[in-house]
């Protein structure tokens, strides 16, 4: 695969759309040399590279472009967000699966959470760019892969104060109270840090950085759609809810989450 962009000092960012076909916008980019606006940062700039994260079973980093114009406030169902329009856009073929970039960047804390867009830091943006020009050819076939010994820095999370959290919580969401059984008397949901664990947010793993909650409103805050009202009140989608609350969230954390994450 040949990429138009040399390795250089412009931003790179990562949008995300609807799980759609994205051949439909590459054929409408072939006739308008645009796929429309995406949601970006709004420190996005023009000339900034965009790749494009489509959901699918397990989400595939399809194409990149150049942004064209400067980003404007728009929505995102009951969110603000900031759109851009992105031109000169191509295919990444084979495409990336996000798996891939886990893998890669274990210390990357978007790669592990896929939220809704972000920027490439910038002393990855080289490594990120050579992985989507040379992806592993034997990533996704049948055959047993080369085993090596290597020694790696990855950031470890203490586990035990989620579990902690969790039971304290008796297994419930805190926004809704769901729990999910799985057999043997156990159920299972999740622990979401407000400020993400590990670059850029650095979050502590630490209760007062946790919320408990079900596997869709994970996924929620994943996307950064819940906005706090305040301390024990959410607007979701237009509807306020309210966290059940058993321990201290930090004002610090849910400030961070307002500001560095939502935006």
């Amino acid at each position: 695969m040949e990429m138009s962009w040399e390795i250089d000092m412009t931003a790179t960012h990562v949008t995300i759309g609807a799980n759609v076909d994205f051949s439909e916008y590459l054929e409408r980019a072939k006739t308008t040399g645009s796929v429309g606006e995406w949601p970006v940062k709004k420190s996005a700039k023009v000339g900034d590279r965009v790749v494009f994260l489509i959901p699918s079973m397990h989400g595939d980093l399809r194409a990149y472009g150049s942004i064209a114009g400067e980003p404007k406030l728009g929505s995102w169902g009951d969110s603000p967000r900031y759109f851009a329009e992105v031109k000169d856009v191509h295919a990444i073929v084979p495409s990336v699966p996000i798996a891939l970039i886990r893998q890669a960047f274990p210390d990357w804390a978007w790669a592990g959470y896929a939220r809704i867009y972000t920027t490439v830091p910038h002393d990855l943006s080289e490594e990120f760019w050579q992985l989507i020009k040379n992806p592993p050819l034997a990533y996704d076939t049948q055959d047993p892969p080369e085993r090596i010994e290597s020694v790696v820095s990855r950031f470890i999370r203490d586990t035990a104060a989620a579990r902690a959290l969790k039971a304290k919580y008796r297994f419930k969401c805190q926004v809704c109270g769901l729990t999910l059984p799985h057999g043997d008397g156990q159920h299972y949901v999740e622990a979401h840090h407000l400020r993400p664990l590990g670059r850029p947010h650095d979050g502590p793993d630490a209760e007062s950085n946790m919320l408990v909650l079900c596997p869709n409103h994970h996924a929620l805050f994943d996307l950064a759609v819940p906005r706090f009202v305040n301390e024990r009140t959410l607007k979701i989608n237009g509807k306020k809810h309210s966290l059940t609350l058993k321990h201290a969230i930090a004002r610090s954390n849910i400030r961070y989450y307002t500001k560095h994450v939502i935006r």
